[in-house]
C-alpha cells in the first residue's frame, strides 16, 4: 500500500489497470486525471481514499524509462537533461541512481519514486513523452 506522504501532485498509479495522474490530494484520499487511456472500462469516481485496494504503484520497468524518454546507452539509462545515469544491477530488485560510481539511492522500484526523484533533483516533472 503506498503512503500519502510519498506522493506529489502529477505522481502515476495504477487504478483498476489505468494509469492515472494524481491531480488532487487530501488527507487521505487522491483524485486524479486519466495519464493514459489503457481501460478497459471507465473508472467513474476519480476520488478515492488512498488505502483503496484499487489503487497501485506502478512497477518502475525499462519499458517505462522508454516511454518516459530515456535511452540505453552501455547497459544504464539515460535522459538528455539528466545528468545521472539509471541502471538495474544483476540480482537486485529495483534501479539505482548513480553518477559514475556515487549511488544517489537504492532500490527505486515504482513510478513515483523516480518522479519524486528527478523532480527533486531537476525542479521539472517526469512524464512519458507521448503525453
Amino acid at each position: 500500500m503506498i503512503k500519502i506522504q510519498e506522493l506529489r501532485i502529477g505522481n502515476m498509479l495504477f487504478v483498476e489497470g489505468t494509469f492515472i495522474k494524481v491531480g488532487k490530494i487530501e488527507e487521505n484520499s487522491i483524485s486524479w486525471n486519466i495519464a493514459k487511456d489503457t481501460a478497459k472500462f471507465k473508472i467513474w469516481n476519480p476520488f478515492l481514499p488512498i488505502s483503496d485496494k484499487r489503487i497501485n504503484p506502478i512497477p518502475l520497468t525499462e519499458e517505462i524509462l522508454l516511454e518516459f524518454g530515456f535511452f540505453k546507452k552501455l547497459g544504464n539509462y539515460e535522459l538528455e537533461n539528466f545528468r545521472f545515469h539509471i541502471s538495474q544491477p544483476m540480482n537486485f530488485d529495483g534501479f539505482v541512481f548513480c553518477e559514475g560510481y556515487s549511488v544517489i539511492t537504492d532500490k527505486i522500484q515504482f513510478v513515483h519514486q523516480l518522479q519524486n526523484l528527478y523532480f527533486d533533483l531537476t525542479g521539472d516533472e517526469l512524464t512519458f513523452k507521448k503525453d
